[in-house]
């Protein structure tokens, strides 16, 4: 598959005080021509230089991005239009659209170059009905370009309001498949390389399991040994933020974070033939729901197993989770499983 190009256009304000507006990457994008223009008064713009403009390490809501960050200044009281592309080789990463942002604006385009045959899906629960959002799409030399722009009321937001941004949820696929369906091939075979445990790892797991014959008492003390065991540790960088590192590694090491510790249950269970299954979710702390199969739409990892046509959910990550109870997800009908055969959630 290619890859994808955003182009997108911005112009808001900045009001009473100084503020910047975030672009948001990963390790396998590349921002490139940023173009940046300030106005005292939206009628005389001035092009500002942005030299050695600062890249951070963004606090973000989804453990799947990975999110680093330019900062790009805003003066308080200006006007300001910024625009930028974005190139990515992975199209998993084109995953969600910002169509409001916590900074005042007038207005934002978003402009996703694919090329044919892909197919290019999308969802958006618009929350906030202040501002109208327009699709477009056009047809040019095999590229399809879809573009999304918003406009917003040139009044100024009320005081003391809470601003916050609102996303496009999407995804790339080939034709013959749905979202669904691409997504979970795709981390499949994202995983494949992880898969499998080596013969220190299955002698640690006859420890663990020694004289348990029950089933679900098998699994409860398979996942009491890796909460117990692993301390979490969050380092993410390319394939990284989505790959889980191999259960090996993770048990040498004592350390891990939601994606390695949920895939060194489930080789543990895979291994003693238990029915079970990795996944993502929306944790509480998330914006949305589990509303379309997009990495944006999920920000943990854990591992299920079915036992009897039931369903438990193990998670690793706090020590104070008990076995099948997490605390912190939404709602487990949010459980997106990957599994071999058919996708279901």
């Amino acid at each position: 598959m290619h890859g994808f190009k955003q182009q997108v256009h911005i112009n808001g304000y900045s009001d009473d005080e100084d503020d910047y507006f975030p672009i948001f990457f990963n390790d396998l994008e590349k921002i490139s021509d940023i173009e940046f223009y300030l106005s005292p008064d939206n009628i005389q713009w001035k092009k500002i230089k942005l030299k050695d403009l600062h890249i951070e390490d963004a606090s973000y809501s989804s453990f799947y991005d990975g999110l680093k960050i330019y900062k790009v200044p805003v003066l308080k009281n200006t006007y300001f239009k910024l625009s930028y592309t974005e190139t990515c080789s992975e199209l998993k990463m084109l995953s969600s659209l910002y169509m409001k942002r916590s900074i005042r604006t007038d207005t934002i385009e978003n402009i996703v170059n694919i090329s044919k045959p892909l197919i290019f899906s999308w969802y958006f629960a618009q929350q906030d009905t202040t501002y109208k959002v327009t699709t477009d799409s056009s047809n040019l030399n095999g590229t399809i370009s879809y573009i999304f722009r918003s406009v917003f009321p040139k009044s100024k937001p009320p005081a003391g309001k809470m601003k916050c941004s609102e996303l496009i949820y999407c995804l790339v696929h080939l034709p013959d498949k749905t979202p669904q369906q691409e997504l979970n091939t795709w981390f499949l075979l994202l995983i494949k390389p992880v898969t499998g445990i080596n013969d220190e790892t299955k002698n640690e797991l006859k420890k663990i399991t020694n004289g348990i014959s029950d089933t679900v008492e098998m699994v409860k003390s398979i996942f009491d040994f890796v909460k117990t065991s692993v301390s979490y540790i969050d380092i993410e960088a390319d394939y990284g933020a989505w790959q889980p590192r191999k259960a090996d590694n993770i048990l040498t090491a004592k350390k891990g974070d939601c994606k390695d510790m949920a895939n060194l249950i489930y080789q543990f269970l895979q291994w003693t033939k238990i029915e079970s299954y990795l996944g993502i979710m929306p944790t509480i702390a998330h914006a949305d729901d589990f509303v379309f199969p997009s990495l944006s739409c999920a920000n943990h990892a854990i591992c299920c197993a079915r036992i009897d046509s039931k369903w438990y959910f193990l998670d690793a990550t706090d020590k104070k989770h008990e076995f099948n109870t997490p605390r912190n997800i939404r709602r487990e009908e949010q459980f997106f499983v990957f599994q071999i055969k058919n996708h279901f959630n």
